[in-house]
């Protein structure tokens, strides 16, 4: 069950002009360690792409409800390259499960392997969290679990054995469900020709295992993309930064399957490139 703030907040989305961004240079580093490092910050950066915070011009506009998915993707990091998925389902309660994960061996050895999912509702107003997990193998192990109970207002977070309760602020969402939260903003805006591709901006507040986080992403242009299913029309969104900060984060959002990931490209500030390419999407309307 809801609050009326949480439905109020999910309501809600942002236009405002999108910042500079710097460049980053490529700089050497440790080979395998390296592109396994980026190959699990991709697969964390999958997850995020967050709960509007300003007025929108219609406020009674449902968000429209996604459409159950499943994607395969490529993942690409220093030479290394592995494959990636995301699978959106409608469950029996009507409620939705995004699973997203990755899976990176060398010589028969487990280097990554990251699996997350999101339970979530769905309301006239977004994405509301009910349970999240990450589960990573391989060099490092995490074990990460948040239980959001909107009614008592608190989120249970258990990570690696270790629980603790954080007090759940109205629209947050996790670091999966924001992302169907995103295409929904996006698709509502293109439904009411409001979306400007060199204006609008979306920030979004997630529940964290260690903090709270508002993130912002800028909308910075259109791209047609050409992929193993052949050219897509795109959006693309970038993470907005301070200006100091040689870390990136952009997203390419495939306008004809309801704003799905479709590339993702992550620098971080020692020049380590990594990306996530769609191979194949099928939507899976429901009957």
């Amino acid at each position: 069950t809801m609050s009326a703030n949480q439905q109020s907040a999910n309501q809600q989305s942002v236009i405002h002009r999108s910042a500079t961004h710097k460049p980053v240079r490529s700089q050497p580093g440790m080979f395998l360690r390296a592109a396994a490092t980026s190959l699990l910050a991709l697969a964390l950066n999958i997850a995020v792409l967050e709960t509007p915070a300003f007025a929108d011009a219609h406020p009674d506009q449902a968000l429209p409800p996604p459409t159950p998915y499943s994607a395969q993707y490529q993942a690409r990091s220093m030479g290394m390259r592995t494959g990636a998925y995301r699978e959106l389902t409608l469950q029996q309660d009507n409620t939705y499960e995004l699973r997203h994960g990755l899976s990176l061996k060398l010589l028969g050895a487990t280097l990554i392997s990251v699996e997350e999912r999101s339970h979530f509702q769905w309301s006239d107003g977004g994405a509301i969290p009910l349970d999240y997990r990450y589960e990573q193998g391989g060099v490092r192990s995490r074990d990460e679990q948040i239980s959001f109970n909107w009614d008592a207002g608190t989120a249970s977070i258990t990570r690696n054995g270790n629980q603790r309760e954080a007090e759940l602020l109205a629209g947050m969402l996790d670091n999966l469900s924001f992302t169907a939260q995103m295409s929904a903003e996006l698709l509502r805006l293109t439904q009411q020709q409001a979306l400007d591709v060199s204006g609008t901006s979306l920030t979004f507040t997630l529940m964290e295992s260690n903090e709270t986080d508002t993130q912002e992403y800028a909308v910075i242009g259109t791209e047609t993309l050409s992929t193993d299913i052949g050219e897509i029309e795109t959006v693309m969104l970038e993470r907005v930064r301070d200006p100091s900060s040689e870390r990136s984060t952009i997203f390419w959002l495939a306008t004809d399957y309801e704003y799905t990931l479709a590339r993702l490209e992550q620098t971080e500030s020692n020049g380590t490139r990594t990306e996530l390419m769609l191979e194949s999407i099928e939507l899976k309307p429901s009957p």
